[in-house]
């Protein structure tokens, strides 16, 4: 979703094995493939490949996004991006600020949604 969750531009599709996330696929609304990514440093082994909830999980998502420290409550995560599409990140509202959330990394917006 574009940030502030208006509209939709793409599908993120998470590709894991086992508990670990090993890479994604971003594809446009027309289901074609727009770039795909790996988290592997080497052929063969998922070593350094991040924990799969800390892209999947909400309560994993919302409990980073909690500490970045934003005033008030979190409302529900949503897929975005933080300025540009290929800067993936999760979007948690807390009031008019957004709190990016990418696997465990977290930062407030700078700009109000």
């Amino acid at each position: 979703m574009q940030p502030g969750g208006r509209e939709q531009v793409a599908w993120f599709v998470p590709v894991t094995v086992g508990e670990v996330l090993a890479g994604f696929f971003v594809l446009d609304l027309n289901n074609t493939m727009l770039r795909w990514s790996s988290f592997q440093r080497r052929e063969g082994t998922l070593s350094g490949c991040p924990d799969a909830g800390d892209w999947l999980s909400e309560s994993q998502i919302i409990a980073r996004a909690t500490a970045a420290g934003a005033p008030g409550a979190p409302g529900k995560p949503y897929l975005s991006y933080d300025a540009a599409p290929d800067r993936i990140a999760w979007a948690v509202p807390f009031g008019a600020r957004l709190v990016y959330v990418t696997g465990a990394t977290s930062w407030i917006s700078a700009e109000p949604t």
